[in-house]
């Protein structure tokens, strides 16, 4: 039951409300999804092995595209050991 939240972060507005939870897919992807529970975004590794992170927006992801960038850049930089956490 203690591992239920590995791997699960939040996104929150200014207010601390939150907006998006990230959760991890195995132990190289993630899924995004909203406050009730819908997938806007799923993410992992290219293909092909190479680097980087592949993206898919689902229709109910439009309206977070530009929030998904940043998140997709902070998820990028973790991975590459350039972003640490506080």
């Amino acid at each position: 039951e203690g591992d239920d939240l590995a791997g699960l972060g939040l996104v929150r507005d200014s207010h601390n409300e939150p907006l998006l939870a990230v959760r991890s897919d195995g132990p190289t992807g993630v899924h995004v999804t909203d406050v009730n529970g819908t997938v806007i975004c799923v993410a992992g590794p290219p293909e092909d092995g190479g680097d980087g992170l592949e993206m898919m927006v689902t229709r109910a992801g439009a309206p977070y595209r530009r929030l998904l960038l940043g998140l997709s850049l902070a998820i990028e930089l973790l991975r590459a050991g350039e972003l640490h956490l506080a």
